[in-house]
């Protein structure tokens, strides 16, 4: 499938402006959008007819998203509203189909990647395609500063060596060839895999009426899709926040096994480590269960041991046991393409995954990236793609500031000048000028605006001729780029009506700071008057107290403490010429007649039940 074709056969050599993105799947589109929302020209090639062809052509019908949508959705485009919570194949290709139409993202379809390889001479990539559209065959040579390996984790399925399958006289399938169980309704199937795609394929094949048993090798984590109505991904995303590791892992198998039961003794057995850490340790995903672990306890689904070997209509079990089959489906699972054709050893490892851990594996050297190899789904393919965008609109941003600089010292009346002169001194018998080569080529440059530019084979021009060519081309570009000089005036324009419209903004919301400070000073002004109240009315008091206690307690006793009186009464009155106090007074106080005491306490009482009713309504001033 992959590898240089030995026939020379007819291409182009074409230069990419930005990054050589292979591969239209979910992580080729995420990044394709985020390098258009920075205007970076790039190039997508895909071998299939459609984007997303692993979820169009190596499916099956039943099939849905296995986590939220929230979950699923790549950047810039969330999923509509009126999608359920898990969206189906159906679903999540009309958003996808969506998703490209929105960014304007037009892959190079029918291209196959045959070579990847940098080259150090030169500082590009270079990659060969073989089309593979029509009878006819072409080979096309995309050369580029930057190269995006988008083909994901998925791209071939596993077909295991199992002794005598070639002897197997029925159906052997692969689980990317399965579409559904309707055409083995009756029928005896052996699925091998016990995987996610495995657990469904043989729920499919039971509510197809059809007898299942499935190859249960190695040990597996179920979990429930679904912890009492929430996701459990959602859960224990939630939990991990909070929590180390190891506990979130305990209380998913709890969980497990309250709603699922104990699976072992069915057949399932449980890994040593926990779904979580397996994951992130190993990149193996628990099965996230929707039905198949009720149909094992029913008996619709048979678990089976590991196989020894394949007979004409049967297969030998490890335990000695022997079924009698009609059709075997390979739920065996998926490995990248990328060794077979990307020349590279430093960010890859030998089967095709990134050599660094999950957080760090997107990016190498010589401007390599790799999207969608995080084993972390859908998540991590958006996660990847922002990262790359980012980093290449930062490079890209200096070297387009690098041309500008070597723009602006570029003339070419000069050089139209110069060969002109060499031209006429050229005798008849000098040899013929030499050839620009597009294959050694070091001087084109990328421009902001052009998307690729194609460099057909060599032909007899001669340098003069072929630099009024590229004078062409760069004139064209030039015309481009003054176009889009001038939408960014009209942005700035824009961006100073706004920013005019934000300082009145922000003029009206000092105005009403000021009128809100102004009216908090009259409120404590009223609350600063009403506390001088309550002290007057707090100084009667204190007076109708000293008459009380000079009739019952006499004269001696209140005159020793008259003197703190006085402060305490001067304090709360805020006048403090009424601290010295008489204490003959006091005296003439203890002879005041009983009719005469009681008038006085009876009209200062009134004054200040008055004063207390017509101005203290504020219980912390009485105190």
């Amino acid at each position: 499938m992959f590898g240089l074709p030995e026939q020379n056969l007819p291409g182009r050599c074409v230069w990419v402006n930005g990054p050589v993105i292979v591969g239209a799947g979910p992580s080729g589109l995420a990044v394709s959008a985020c390098l258009k929302e920075q205007g970076i020209p790039f190039v997508v090639v895909e071998r299939a007819d459609c984007i997303a062809s692993l979820w169009q052509n190596r499916t099956y019908d039943r099939l849905k998203l296995h986590l939220p949508k929230k979950f699923c959705q790549l950047p810039k485009l969330p999923f509509p509203d009126e999608y359920p919570e898990y969206p189906s194949k159906k679903q999540f290709i009309t958003y996808l189909e969506n998703y490209a139409s929105k960014f304007d993202i037009k892959p190079q379809f029918n291209e196959c990647v045959q070579s990847a390889k940098y080259d150090e001479k030169c500082n590009i990539w270079r990659v060969r395609t073989l089309s593979t559209a029509g009878s006819i065959r072409s080979e096309t040579e995309y050369m580029c500063q930057m190269l995006v390996v988008a083909t994901g984790e998925n791209a071939e399925g596993v077909m295991p060596e199992i002794e005598g399958l070639r002897e197997f006289s029925g159906e052997v399938i692969h689980a990317k060839d399965y579409k559904s169980g309707e055409k083995y309704t009756g029928k005896k199937v052996l699925v091998v895999g016990s995987g996610n795609s495995g657990m469904e394929l043989s729920l499919d094949l039971s509510n197809h009426n059809a007898k299942p048993s499935m190859v249960v090798r190695s040990s597996v984590h179920v979990l429930p899709r679904e912890i009492f109505g929430k996701s459990t991904f959602d859960l224990a995303f939630m939990m991990m926040k909070w929590l180390p590791l190891w506990l979130v892992d305990n209380i998913m198998l709890i969980f497990a096994w309250i709603v699922l039961g104990n699976t072992q003794k069915y057949g399932i057995k449980r890994p040593s480590l926990g779904p979580l850490q397996l994951k992130n340790n190993h990149g193996k995903t628990p099965v996230l269960d929707i039905g198949a672990i009720k149909r094992i306890r029913s008996g619709d689904i048979k678990v089976v041991t590991g196989i020894r070997r394949f007979h004409q209509t049967s297969v030998e079990l490890v335990n000695g046991d022997i079924l009698e089959l009609d059709a075997v489906v390979l739920a065996t699972g998926y490995c990248s393409n990328v060794p077979y054709w990307l020349q590279e050893s430093e960010l890859f490892d030998q089967n095709g995954f990134p050599k660094k851990q999950f957080s760090n594996g997107w990016k190498g050297k010589d401007g390599l990236y790799a999207a969608g190899f995080t084993r972390r789904g859908l998540a991590g393919v958006s996660a990847d793609a922002m990262k790359i965008a980012k980093d290449i609109g930062g490079v890209w941003e200096q070297e387009l500031n690098q041309i500008k600089k070597e723009e602006s010292t570029f003339n070419l009346e000069d050089l139209d000048t110069f060969f002109a002169v060499k031209k006429e001194k050229t005798s008849p018998a000098a040899p013929k000028p030499r050839v620009m080569t597009t294959r050694s080529s070091k001087s084109t440059k990328k421009r902001k605006g052009v998307d690729t530019v194609d460099l057909e084979e060599p032909s007899d021009l001669s340098i003069p001729d072929l630099l009024k060519k590229v004078s062409a081309k760069y004139t064209s570009e030039k015309e481009q780029t003054d176009k889009q000089m001038e939408d960014l005036e009209d942005q700035k324009k824009i961006f100073a009506a706004k920013a005019s419209h934000y300082e009145k903004e922000l003029a009206k919301v000092k105005k009403q700071m000021k009128e809100i400070e102004a009216s908090h000073k009259l409120q404590f002004k009223e609350h600063l008057e009403g506390a001088k109240k309550s002290a007057a009315i707090a100084v009667v008091r204190a007076k109708i107290q000293l008459v009380n206690q000079a009739k019952t307690e006499g004269v001696e006793s209140i005159a020793k403490n008259m003197k703190e009186w006085g402060k305490i009464l001067a304090n709360l009155a805020g006048d403090k010429a009424e601290a010295s106090v008489d204490v003959n007074k006091a005296g003439e106080v203890g002879e005041t007649s009983k009719a005469g005491e009681g008038e006085a306490i009876g009209a200062e009482a009134g004054v200040a039940e008055q004063e207390v009713i017509m101005g203290d309504d504020d219980d912390g001033a009485k105190v």
